[in-house]
């Protein structure tokens, strides 16, 4: 994996990119939903195994229904389980926003508003005030 940003070969809506030595950031574009859900999970798994930060960058999605929501969860078990760090980038759409604040995972997950604060080494869990 490089630096350079590269479509998953299965997920046409998400790019992986590596900008530093042992974290993956994962943006997601588009619509993630029961469609994409096993793939997207199977990508999760790898990554959150192999390396010590995964960041999901949810910021250019338009839309996200529970089973992305179930595949966020099982990342960040997997993450916890391999000692390595889950982290979810959030932008500011309305409607993916919701489904995340309604779910709860907001209050469950790392979540940060930049990629710099994804990237920060001790991003506190549930790190959402002020998003």
């Amino acid at each position: 994996m490089s630096g350079d940003p590269t479509p998953h070969s299965v997920l046409e809506d998400v790019v992986v990119t590596a900008p530093l030595d042992g974290v993956a950031v994962v943006e997601l574009h588009g619509d993630h939903d029961r469609l994409t859900a096993d793939e997207l999970e199977t990508l999760l798994r790898e990554l959150t195994l192999e390396h010590p930060l995964v960041v999901v960058d949810v910021t250019d999605a338009r839309f996200i229904d529970s089973s992305f929501l179930h595949s966020l969860v099982n990342a960040d078990r997997h993450a916890r389980e391999a000692d390595n760090r889950f982290v979810l980038q959030l932008g500011t759409r309305p409607a993916v926003r919701k489904t995340l604040e309604v779910s709860g995972l907001l209050e469950v997950l790392t979540c940060v508003s930049t990629r710099e604060d994804a990237l920060t080494p001790a991003s506190p869990r549930s790190s959402t005030g002020g998003l």
